[in-house]
């Protein structure tokens, strides 16, 4: 009889297992599916990660990326490799590039589930991890467009996986195996954005080995010694086509360079401390109750109160010492990240699967339970949030349609509004309704002591407000944001035959990728005269701002055909006039 319950319990268990990862599959491509093909690509990134990933498909040159014809001398070129093969299966670089980061967003999720069964005997608290990071701000936002730092993320945290995995398996192949994966998963890491992603994965690895995983230090010694090799071996041979500056550029201006003062990015110490609320939004209004449940505090401290369904593993107790791990990798890499000089929200990135499972282990050790105002009270508003989203969306329609009689509506609302799909009002009143029954039934979780029913509605919320941003609001936006009417217009003008050059790089690769074009001469104002001076008629590609610096004789010898506000910037097609 015991065993028919048994075999009954993990029944139910396996079931609820893949029922999970069903939803997981669907909040993904709720999330990460319309923002494929919802917009082009926009600044100030992706366009020049676009571009360096079809100069490599178009060239072959696979060894050193390049932008406008240029050796590329910024990143590693695992990211531009992949995004060429994937821009060239699907013919769009955009696609492809975009691509890459989905798989990559994939890849993490899936890593999460399998990271919470190692660290907490179960699979949920991964599953409810993984739907923490997808619907994280900032990793749902890298993970909308062609960036490098969500291939990085997936490739520490398999690194770290792997190598936490070698001490848990007998086999002494699977073992190597996992130590090779390891080894495998750092020196993609370092062909992607350099040591950066082994400091990630090493503090992992140390912390979560100290938290009681251990660390296989003959594992993580092969590992690193493998990743070494990768990550040099590339560098010596990148070096040998493009040059020794090459070397030096990659291995010390690039890392050490950066580090200790950087030429771009440069940001206080405290920056990541004002970028971290709005990146890990809405969940880290969950932060100060798991903080709470680490001390030991709450319903964590004991059983789980509103843990996970009866019969199974409780990740309260034993897992705090893994959910200290995982807090200490967290902060450990935030306090480093911001003691470099150059600082932006998305060097963080590697670091949100750890700061995941750690709020997703004290939503499901009853730490938000507790009725204090870091519990309930946190997820209150969250629920207060998808609720006042869907009330101003189902209000929406209406307010524009009056404002818009009344002629009170501002200039810019007027013109994203001319941009919007017909079917932009239904959508509207059917997403505020959506969110207004996801508010209540949250509202009826959290009524029920449910907090890990109060985060899925929430997380759904989110997932759906994605989705109809991008078949609406987004769209009407990229007339505004890309660079591609811009483009269509001097591919339209510029005669072919003659020579465009480009007034700084602020263009760089931008023009190239929509004109098909691989290379344009770059010109300083101080030097344009000069290239005047040459037989061609010449025209120029430039930014209003950099006109000014362009001395009034030699403007005066150059027509303006063509301009467009690109953003808060303005781009100018000009042509010499004929002498």
């Amino acid at each position: 009889m015991g065993d028919a319950y048994e075999c009954e319990d993990l029944s139910r268990r396996r079931s609820g297992v893949l029922l999970g990862l069903l939803g997981l599959l669907v909040l993904l491509g709720l999330v990460y599916g319309p923002a494929l093909v919802s917009r082009g690509p926009w600044n100030p990134d992706e366009p020049r990660y676009c571009e360096v990933a079809r100069e490599m498909a178009v060239t072959g040159e696979v060894l050193v990326p390049h932008l406008n014809g240029e050796v590329y001398g910024e990143k590693p070129p695992l990211f531009f490799a992949l995004a060429a093969a994937a821009g060239r299966a699907t013919g769009s670089y955009v696609l492809g590039g975009r691509l890459v980061s989905l798989l990559a967003v994939m890849l993490v999720c899936a890593v999460l589930v399998a990271l919470g069964r190692t660290l907490f005997g179960e699979a949920r608290t991964g599953l409810l991890a993984a739907a923490l990071y997808a619907t994280s701000l900032l990793p749902l936002l890298d993970g909308q467009r062609a960036a490098l730092d969500p291939l990085l993320a997936a490739l520490v945290l398999v690194a770290v996986w792997a190598l936490l995995e070698v001490r848990r398996r007998g086999c002494l192949w699977v073992r190597l195996g996992l130590a090779g994966l390891g080894g495998i998963a750092l020196g993609g890491a370092v062909l992607t954005k350099g040591p950066v992603g082994v400091l990630a994965a090493v503090l992992g690895v140390l912390a979560l080995g100290w938290a009681g995983a251990g660390v296989a230090w003959l594992a993580l010694g092969g590992a690193l010694a493998l990743a070494a090799g990768i990550g040099l071996g590339w560098l010596w041979a990148a070096a040998q086509h493009a040059g020794a500056w090459y070397w030096d550029r990659m291995l010390w201006e690039q890392t050490a360079g950066r580090a200790v003062e950087s030429w771009s990015h440069r940001q206080p110490v405290y920056y990541y401390l004002l970028q971290l609320p709005w990146g890990a939004a809405p969940w880290i209004a969950l932060l100060p109750a798991a903080v709470v449940a680490l001390g030991g505090r709450g319903p964590a401290s004991g059983g789980a109160s509103g843990a996970g369904a009866p019969g199974e593993p409780s990740p309260a107790g034993a897992g705090r010492r893994a959910a200290w791990g995982l807090f200490l990798w967290a902060a450990a890499g935030l306090l480093i990240m911001s003691a470099v000089s150059g600082k932006r929200a998305s060097y963080l990135l590697p670091y949100y699967p750890a700061l995941a499972l750690v709020l997703a282990w004290a939503v499901r050790a009853g730490a938000l339970a507790c009725p204090r105002w870091w519990g309930r009270g946190m997820l209150a508003l969250l629920v207060a949030a998808v609720g006042i989203a869907g009330a101003a969306l189902l209000v929406l329609p209406g307010l524009h349609a009056l404002l818009h009689e009344s002629g009170r509506l501002p200039a810019v609302a007027r013109l994203v509004a001319s941009h919007l799909p017909a079917f932009w009002s239904p959508a509207a009143l059917g997403g505020g309704a959506s969110l207004l029954a996801l508010a209540w039934a949250a509202a009826r979780a959290l009524r029920a002591g449910r907090p890990a029913a109060v985060v899925l509605c929430t997380a759904a919320a989110v997932a759906l407000g994605s989705a109809l941003a991008h078949a609406t609001i987004v769209p009407a936006l990229d007339p505004l944001r890309s660079f591609e009417p811009f483009a269509r217009e001097v591919a339209a003008r510029w005669e072919r035959s003659e020579p465009l050059v480009l007034l700084h790089d602020e263009a760089d690769g931008r023009l190239n990728f929509y004109l098909g074009t691989l290379h344009h001469e770059v010109v300083l104002p101080e030097a344009l005269q000069a290239r005047l001076e040459q037989p061609d008629r010449l025209w120029v590609v430039g930014r209003r701002g950099h006109l000014q610096d362009v001395p009034p004789p030699v403007r005066a010898r150059l027509q303006e055909l063509y301009a467009r506000a690109v953003g808060s910037k303005e781009y100018v097609l000009l042509r010499e006039e004929v002498r």
